[in-house]
């Protein structure tokens, strides 16, 4: 690894002048690191690109609106509907037939004794209660209410139907997103094989490093293997090129679950016990009266006469005992125990349920913590980023490697846990009366439950020096991998500087950053700033530059405490000279002013500046800052832009982190950081700390 560190030292260390020189043949040492160091610049790019989160309503998608009846609860309701319209158009009416024979009748004539030897009966029966009009009332009724309730239950099965249609969508979406972050992953191990391989020969590489870089690619493999198979087997979305997209982030809607489950659940219930009630037994239904109508016909016992007639009359009957109390009284006991089975079984959901809910959370939680471990490692590669483009001697190609390794490792775990809460989410769904996948949801802005707060509006003081240490394409490049917003760029007066500064504005102007022109130089107090800008201003930047930047410092004058308020003076005098330039051709005006400034003053510069901002150097108390600002913000909290500086803290996080904080006691989102050329030395800093 010394190697590693030693081949790129040496391109700072050597001479400048050496570069004239016939270069030397590489080594194979050398060979195998510039390749790592070149798969790396191919690699490291698609490493870092972010999750794309799809928008909210995707989540409906997921979910079908028309679903299929894998209940049959259409089926059920059809056969109810047709056994109403049977029932309704039977009045209880029954033809019936009767045919008799006697063995041994008498001789006698039927007139004489009644005897016969056949006898032969047809007429019609009405049932009008058991088994007849009005019990076919009372089953109609009943199938009504029947159908109500199949329909009521269909409702709320909905979510149980979609269930299985989600979390087979579920699968698929994100195990087609797991191959392609593996498939990244896979490539780049492989192409890292070869050339590590040749420098374990030459020991230049660990060889326990090397076996943990072969079984690293074979688990990746293997993992790649099984998601393939899976994948061949299931309609899975193919993300775009090297974009991974991903489900939205939700959170639950804690203050509706609970009410759409005890609506679900207690639907069914109630259901349950309606119809034990309306199994009670009638009296009606243990008594048949029957009316008839029939047609007699009579053969004699000789054989040969015949007599016929009709008749009518009444049946009835009734069980002895009834058992009616009783039967009732039964069925009371099975609807309790019914009941009492239901309010357990609700019992028990109600638990599992929760405990769904409960496992949502700690998976979110876990979620958002992997949130802040991608952050942390993204940071590290942008740092390494950072190392290679300066030619750093801290650039090691294999830790690069690595750390873009670890990046595709811990994309993959949160795509895991990622796809766990929709799974959860889905169970979740199916114990509610929703029928609508999103309806449980709530859209999440993780940065709210990260800790972080509305994305920082950052700029940046860049001096002419910059241009001399460093290319456009780096400061350009670290500008945007720092998210800078704006870039307040000093000229200076150097011609050769001067113009690779001002190129370096457009190009910023291009890319989206920002500019404002930096002017620091004290002696502005004594010119007519009307003039000096009208000379100093390039043409070419006239319609690229936001407006002019100020940092003029009269407190750093030795005689600044018993000439103060005339130098102030000056100070508002050439403000004035600098607005009217600035009105003249539409630019802003920002100055940058210490917090000591006398107070009387202050309106005066915030009423001539579109911005002000407050150098907060020196001291790191923010109770301190609070008290010595207190007159800025009360003139004009929205033109403040607090300025920190990076030698007032031991690291860059830690810097950011006042900033952080900073946010919160000020409730201001604008920050500018002193400046380019600190920046970069604590990035450098951080690297050796991370070494």
């Amino acid at each position: 690894m010394n190697k590693i560190f030693l081949f790129w030292g040496l391109i700072l260390i050597l001479n400048p002048q050496l570069s004239a020189q016939k270069p030397q043949a590489k080594n194979s040492t050398d060979k195998n690191i510039e390749e790592l160091t070149l798969i790396w610049i191919a690699e490291n790019e698609k490493a870092s690109i972010p999750f794309k989160y799809l928008p909210f309503n995707f989540v409906d998608s997921l979910s079908p609106v028309r679903i299929t009846d894998t209940f049959a609860v259409q089926y059920a309701v059809a056969e109810k509907e047709k056994m109403i319209e049977i029932l309704k158009n039977d009045p209880g009416l029954r033809i019936s037939g009767n045919f008799t024979q006697n063995f041994q009748p008498a001789n006698d004539d039927f007139e004489v004794n009644g005897s016969y030897r056949r006898k032969y009966q047809a007429g019609i029966d009405w049932n009008i209660l058991n088994d007849g009009l009005i019990q076919n009332y009372y089953t109609i009724e009943a199938y009504e209410k029947d159908i109500a309730n199949l329909r009521l239950q269909y409702k709320n099965s909905f979510s149980t139907l979609q269930n299985p249609i989600i979390k087979k969508k579920v699968f698929a979406f994100f195990n087609s997103t797991q191959i392609d972050v593996l498939t990244q992953d896979r490539n780049m191990l492989m192409k890292m094989m070869s050339p590590a391989k040749l420098l374990e020969l030459t020991k230049d590489f660990p060889r326990d490093d090397y076996l943990r870089l072969m079984s690293r690619r074979d688990a990746v493999n293997s993992h790649l293997l099984v998601l393939t198979s899976q994948n061949q087997q299931i309609s899975a979305q193919k993300n775009k090129d090297s974009e991974i997209l991903c489900l939205p982030v939700c959170d639950l809607k804690y203050d509706v679950l609970e009410a759409s489950f005890e609506q679900k659940y207690k639907d069914s219930l109630n259901i349950s016990e309606r119809l034990s009630v309306g199994n009670q037994r009638k009296i009606i239904h243990e008594i048949s009266l029957r009316p008839f109508l029939r047609y007699n016909l009579y053969e004699s016992g000789t054989g040969i006469s015949t007599n016929s007639f009709f008749s009518t009359g009444v049946s009835f009957s009734i069980p002895i005992p009834l058992n009616t109390k009783r039967k009732n009284e039964l069925t009371q006991i099975r609807a309790l125990k019914l009941k009492s089975e239901n309010e357990t079984q609700q019992i028990s959901r109600k638990s599992h349920f929760e405990k769904l809910i409960f496992s949502y959370q700690d998976q979110l939680i876990r979620y958002l913590d992997n949130v802040g471990t991608l952050k942390d490692l993204t940071e590290k590669y942008r740092l390494q980023r950072t190392a290679l483009k300066t030619d750093s001697l801290l650039f090691n190609p294999f830790e690069g490697l690595k750390t873009l390794d670890d990046i595709y490792q811990q994309k993959l775990h949160m795509l895991l846990i990622h796809q766990e809460l929709y799974m959860l989410a889905a169970s979740i769904y199916r114990m509610t009366a929703f029928t609508r996948f999103s309806d449980i949801f709530k859209p999440l802005e993780i940065r709210n439950y990260t800790g972080e707060t509305e994305e920082t509006d950052l700029s940046i003081y860049i001096w002419s020096s910059v241009f001399r240490n460093y290319s456009l394409n780096f400061i350009e490049e670290y500008l945007i991998s720092n998210n800078i917003k704006t870039a307040m760029v000093s000229i200076g007066s150097n011609k050769a500087i001067s113009d690779k500064a001002t190129e370096s504005i457009i190009r910023m102007n291009k890319l989206g950053i920002n500019t404002q022109l930096l002017i620091g130089d004290n002696k502005l107090l004594d010119k007519d700033m009307y003039k000096y800008l009208e000379q100093k201003v390039p043409d070419n930047l006239k319609n690229i530059i936001f407006g002019i930047h100020l940092d003029v410092e009269p407190q750093t004058f030795d005689d600044w405490t018993t000439k103060k308020y005339i130098y102030i003076e000056k100070y508002i005098s050439m403000l004035k000279g600098a607005r009217k330039y600035c009105d003249d051709n539409h630019f802003e005006l920002y100055v940058s002013v210490p917090l000591h400034f006398p107070n009387e003053y202050i309106n005066q510069i915030f009423a001539m500046c579109d911005k002000v901002y407050l150098m907060a150097y020196e001291n790191t108390d923010l109770d301190f800052i609070k008290r010595k600002s207190a007159e800025e913000f009360a003139a004009d909290a929205n033109k403040i832009v607090l300025a920190y500086r990076f030698k007032d803290f031991k690291t860059k996080i830690d810097l950011y982190n006042f900033i952080d904080d900073s946010k919160t006691e000020f409730k201001i989102n604008r920050f500018a950081l002193h400046d380019f050329s600190s920046m970069t030395a604590a990035d450098k800093a951080l690297l050796k700390t991370n070494k």
